[in-house]
């Protein structure tokens, strides 16, 4: 859950005058899990299965527009509007509707084998079931694709000459055998931590910019209120991407990045062009390990840290830790740092399962989130 403490974006723009509003059918957004907070309107879409039923782009978006987006709009007027979209596609299970179940994956019916990652976890798989799932994946991104394009084109004819602020990012990248992982949430790879983030404002944000310097998602609220004129909470984590996309600045001095897996035993911290990933599964006392209150020795414990050079190795395939122990052992340092740094936060709302109502325990259960 959200702690009551932290700086939330949607009561930022509440307080600005603007009309916020959230259209999810996302168990993990649950009002009861503290995410409605500064919206005036939450549309929690509990209706999956009619949502789902909707098998073609147009239809989902139809179904959003009318039922979510155009009632926002109308009852703005002329006050400034911010809509958070969360869609779940593409995202495990991999099952796109007819006929983008077939367009990358091949095969007559590529849906009658299991289509979930977890399955193949525990079962194995071979370059056949890579193929076939990154193809069903695929179709996932591409039926997104054609729906954002449908639901878009109602916005524009809604809005005319208005200026819109358009921000599509993800919250996950996905594993299809790197590392010998599927799916996601369970290590800390680039390949389930680079995200898509695009930015969108005619007149005001230059067009084709590609910023190659490493940002984070905490960098989004910022940046939003940034454009908005509005002031950034001190508490707020994350900084404004505005100089970098206006080039007024370069990417100056390295900034430190921080990631944890789902189970929460392996963290990451990036730090310019190296990354240092500690598991503390393989720690003798993880936590003191961790915040760097033991003088662990790295021949003695080779899989608690791994330390990769991401400039000239992007897949994250040569452990350097020994190699460059000085490195290793001053990103240690950092990484405890940042941990230190952070644990006066207030922690997480764990409501009580029982609490939530049973489609979305049920959703939570499906996403891994609840056992």
């Amino acid at each position: 859950g959200l702690p009551e403490r932290v700086p939330y974006l949607p009561e930022q723009l509440s307080a600005a005058g603007y009309l916020t509003a959230a259209l999810t059918h996302s168990s993990q957004l649950a009002p009861l899990l503290g995410f409605s907070r500064g919206f005036e309107r939450f549309y929690a879409r509990g209706v999956r299965e009619r949502y789902g039923a909707l098998r073609t782009p147009a239809e989902r978006a139809e179904m959003v527009w009318r039922t979510g987006l155009l009632p926002v709009l109308e009852a703005a007027g002329d006050r400034p509007w911010f809509v958070y979209l969360h869609e779940m596609d593409p995202h495990d299970p991999y099952e796109p509707p007819a006929p983008f179940d077939t367009r990358y994956a091949g095969g007559e019916d590529p849906t009658s084998l299991p289509t979930g990652p977890a399955h193949y976890m525990r079962e194995g798989y071979d370059q056949a079931d890579l193929d076939r799932l990154r193809g069903l994946y695929r179709g996932e991104i591409r039926f997104m694709d054609e729906f954002l394009s449908e639901l878009l084109g109602r916005l524009r004819e809604a809005q005319g000459d208005r200026a819109t602020l358009l921000v599509f990012l993800s919250d996950h990248g996905e594993a299809f055998g790197e590392h010998g992982q599927l799916g996601h949430a369970q290590v800390v790879n680039e390949h389930q931590l680079r995200v898509p983030l695009v930015m969108r404002l005619d007149g005001v944000l230059p067009a084709g910019v590609r910023i190659d310097s490493p940002v984070d998602l905490t960098d989004v609220a910022p940046t939003l209120l940034d454009l908005l004129g509005l002031e950034q909470p001190g508490e707020m984590q994350g900084r404004s991407l505005l100089p970098l996309i206006e080039r007024s600045a370069g990417p100056g001095r390295p900034r430190s990045f921080l990631a944890q897996s789902l189970a929460g035993f392996e963290t990451a911290l990036r730090h310019g062009r190296w990354k240092l990933v500690h598991d503390a599964r393989a720690s003798s006392d993880p936590i003191g390990d961790l915040l760097g209150l033991e003088d662990v020795d790295l021949d003695q414990a080779p899989q608690s840290y791994a330390l990769y050079d991401l400039a000239s190795d992007p897949g994250e395939l040569r452990d350097l830790a020994s190699e460059h122990s000085f490195v290793t052992s001053a990103l240690r340092q950092l990484l405890a740092w940042e941990r230190l740094r952070l644990a006066p936060l207030e922690p997480p709302r764990r409501p009580d399962p029982d609490d939530l109502g049973a489609e979305e325990l049920e959703h939570l259960k499906a996403l891994g989130y609840v056992e």
